[in-house]
């Protein structure tokens, strides 16, 4: 028995999916909201730093742990501290949040 869930579809495809379909969607028939171009600029910007700090926190804690950066890896230890003291999957939450 291995020491990892047996996921059905990896995660970051199954949050990417969506984006891709809604980035089609509004390229065909338009945003849903118009912002003007300076306010999606700046709400852009704050996310992506947002995005790129709250991963790779998390990724460099994953790193400095020598635990498994993919999912179905095997666990080496259970991270507490930094953004996985807020949420068990913050990578995932990362990605949710950016899809937003």
């Amino acid at each position: 028995m291995a020491d990892a869930a047996a996921y059905q579809i990896w995660p970051p495809v199954a949050l990417g999916m969506p984006l891709l379909a809604g980035l089609g969607i509004t390229a065909s028939l338009g945003d849903p909201i118009a912002l003007p171009v300076r306010t999606s600029r700046d709400v852009a910007t704050v996310l992506i730093v947002a995005f790129a700090f709250w991963n790779g926190s998390a990724l460099w804690l994953m790193a400095r742990h020598r635990t498994a950066l993919l999912p179905g890896g095997s666990t080496r230890m259970i991270l507490d501290r930094g953004p996985f003291g807020v949420s068990r999957n913050p990578l995932y939450l990362g990605l949710i949040a950016f899809d937003v």
